[in-house]
């Protein structure tokens, strides 16, 4: 059992690193367009795009690789539920999440989505099977 804990906090912190190499390329290119606007060319932004692409691949690909635990068959709970603010969460969140309280827990394990996001996917698939069947 704890080598498998053992393994498991490794593919996490493996996984963090690229999730994170990730994230500060795409906050760089945001940098640069509300910054450098007027210096950044398109073709710029298309080969930021193409990166982008082939390191959420990467991710992927690191994701279903078959020697890897499978996340999907662990469950993550809170085990405790406070209104007030906490400066670790907030912290290891980017202020994202300030307290994991009993508004907004639903929110986060929500297995499905929100009743109005599947209303409005609904209504645009009926859309796209009705102009296919026109066409």
């Amino acid at each position: 059992m704890q080598r498998d804990d053992k393994q498991l906090e490794l593919v996490l912190e493996n996984f963090q690193s690229k999730l994170n190499e990730f994230k500060g390329q795409i906050y760089s290119l945001i940098f640069k367009l509300e910054h450098e606007r007027d210096n950044v060319s398109w073709t710029t932004v298309l080969d930021t795009f193409a990166v982008f692409s082939t390191q959420y691949t990467a991710i992927m690909k690191y994701l279903s690789y078959e020697k890897l635990p499978q996340l999907r068959n662990y469950s993550v709970l809170p085990l405790m539920l406070n209104p007030e603010r906490d400066e670790e969460l907030a912290r290891i969140t980017e202020n994202r999440v300030p307290a994991l309280s009993h508004d907004i827990v639903p929110d986060f394990l929500r297995t499905k989505t929100e009743p109005e996001v599947e209303h409005k996917l609904m209504q645009v698939c009926d859309v796209l099977l009705y102009k296919n069947k026109i066409s």
